[in-house]
């Protein structure tokens, strides 16, 4: 069967369709009214730049923002092509409040911000951005993360990683020739940021189909092109290759659109996140490793794990939902009142505990076919990773297999949100598959 989503897609480009407002939802059939109001991806921009930010009427009295990194790599031609807009540079960026108002007190005489580089710093800028109701436009310097044009931004408050509505950005830029220059493993994070697809979409479809929860199809229909497309090129990243490298870029600009289409992360964001969350937020030292990274050998397991899961010939029996108080305080200190609420909002007891497990055991053929139809083949999903060079084991990122485990077995405690996690969790699956990961083909 062909979405609506689908049929508007026919034969024509989805950006191209998103951004000229012709995109109609299924769900409504009205079309999607984009706030973005240029969004350009090409071979080189070089002398473009004026032009580009003329295009979308951005006053040219505003503060270009990079780091020490991206002021190399495209901060310094992007100040030159401006001479009159601001240099403000922030030396070691955090996606935390104080950086934003840092900003902020910086730029106070500027009427726009201008991004100059990728995950947190553009995080950094769309905050202040939304905070001062000013426009803003993000010159990207890696295809590391799908973040450049959603309408959310992930703040760090009290240790706890929290998605904050945002302002996306007036114009998107995206420079092949710098993109394709960039650190080997911010493309590899780009990938692992990318792919997650497939299980994002599994978790949300399960939390809709055995809880009612709201979901959109169109978010995911979007991406089904470019992402066959990265699937068959993804070796030609690790190389520089360009046509690699715009699929790449498309795919995470897509997943970017299907979050703000949905007006939230649940697009791009379960179970995988969760895990490279908890990682974030608990992990002490942090091991260094990159949102996308960490997002990428998530998906592994993810993927592995609905694999196993959808894979039983008869579903899983759910029991009531433990939240063990004192365990968790023990572990996380002084976040575990946050982490309780969450896990409180979808515990599972009572008449719904039966009404889950009724609906598991009615739904369960049509559920495996949801998925057969939905994922990408696990088998598949793990050669293009390999081929991308994503990490395969946690050891790969710096983490300990045994805080690994802990993240998959905990990381459902952060958000509100079912997901394969709890399902697995709360039918006794979960702790086998988290003490054997990765020890499997994962």
């Amino acid at each position: 069967m062909i979405s609506t989503a689908d049929q508007n897609l026919a034969g024509k480009d989805a950006i191209d369709e998103i951004l000229l407002g012709n995109f109609q939802l299924p769900e409504t059939d009205k079309p999607f009214p984009c706030p973005i109001q240029s969004l350009v991806i090409e071979p080189s921009l070089d002398g473009h730049e004026g032009d580009l930010l003329e295009n979308i009427e951005l006053p040219r009295s505003a503060a270009i923002v990079f780091d020490a990194n991206t002021y190399d790599a495209l901060g310094k031609r992007l100040a030159k092509a401006l001479p009159k807009a601001k240099p403000i540079p922030i030396e070691f960026p955090k996606a935390d409040d104080a950086t934003v108002q840092q900003l902020l007190d910086r730029a106070r005489h500027a009427e726009a911000l201008i991004a100059v580089g990728s995950g947190t710093l553009n995080d950094v800028v769309k905050f202040a951005s939304h905070k001062s109701g000013r426009p803003y436009a993000v010159f990207a310097t890696a295809p590391s993360m799908n973040g450049y044009v959603t309408a959310t931004a992930s703040i760090t408050r009290h240790r706890e990683k929290t998605s904050l509505p945002a302002r996306p950005p007036r114009g998107a830029f995206f420079d092949l020739s710098i993109l394709s220059k960039a650190p080997s493993r911010l493309v590899k994070a780009g990938v692992g940021d990318s792919l997650c697809r497939s299980t994002a979409e599994i978790d949300w479809m399960l939390s809709h189909q055995l809880l009612d929860t709201a979901f959109l199809t169109a978010p995911f229909a979007i991406q089904a092109k470019d992402e066959a497309d990265l699937l068959k090129h993804v070796d030609g990243l690790q190389s520089g290759d360009l046509d690699a490298m715009n699929v790449l870029v498309r795919l995470l600009v897509l997943g970017g659109l299907g979050m703000l289409i949905a007006g939230s992360s649940q697009p791009g964001s379960q179970g995988e996140h969760l895990i490279s969350h908890y990682i974030d937020m608990l992990q002490h030292p942090h091991p260094g490793s990159l949102h996308g990274e960490q997002v990428g050998l998530a998906t592994r397991a993810m993927a592995a794990l609905q694999h196993d899961v959808m894979s039983r010939s008869i579903p899983p029996v759910l029991c009531e939902t433990r939240i063990d108080a004192a365990a968790m305080a023990k572990r996380v200190g002084t976040l575990s009142t946050s982490l309780e609420a969450s896990m409180t909002k979808k515990a599972i007891w009572g008449e719904r505990l039966e009404a889950m497990n009724r609906r598991l055991a009615e739904r369960w053929p049509a559920l495996q076919g949801i998925y057969k139809s939905t994922a990408v083949p696990l088998e598949r999903l793990l050669n293009a990773f390999d081929l991308a060079g994503v990490a395969a084991a946690p050891e790969d990122l710096g983490i300990s297999s045994s805080f690994f485990a802990e993240a998959i077995l905990h990381a459902r405690e952060l958000r509100d949100r079912f997901t394969m996690l709890d399902l697995a969790a709360d039918s006794g699956l979960l702790v086998p598959f988290a003490e054997a990961f990765p020890s499997k083909r994962q």
